[in-house]
């Protein structure tokens, strides 16, 4: 009994390492999704989720390629000026990195809006190499 219970402990830990290798893995050879949610402080001071959009990773440093339409707050006739990233590989399911971003610059004309990833996810690890 007591060896079943350990054979099916190490099946378990060999399979949750070979899942997180699996997601080490996966940020070098996909290319993942992202997600784009912005934010705007509300007013009675509260900083609401109020708009999302996709955009590409095209840098090693953290920049991000997305359209004016995704980070302008038409109400308000300027750009949000909070930005949440989310990556994941599956829409489905919760990000596996989670990251905020500063706007660095944008085109309407163009449509095209670039943004910088803080280096550290919110749970202090540093940005893949993609």
């Amino acid at each position: 009994m007591i060896g079943r219970m350990f054979l099916a402990a190490a099946v378990l830990l060999a399979g949750t390492l070979a899942a997180a290798e699996a997601v080490k893995e996966d940020f070098r050879a996909m290319c993942p999704t992202v997600r784009i949610i912005c934010y705007k402080r509300t007013i009675a001071d509260q900083i609401v989720p109020v708009a999302s959009g996709s955009g590409t990773i095209i840098t090693r440093q953290g920049r991000l390629l997305t359209n004016h339409h995704v980070i302008f707050d038409e109400e308000d006739r300027r750009p949000f000026s909070t930005f949440e990233i989310d990556i994941t590989f599956d829409v489905r399911r919760n990000p596996v990195r989670k990251y905020t971003a500063q706007l660095v610059a944008h085109d309407k004309a163009l449509d095209l809006a670039l943004l910088q990833i803080t280096p550290e996810d919110v749970w202090g690890k540093s940005l893949p190499a993609f």
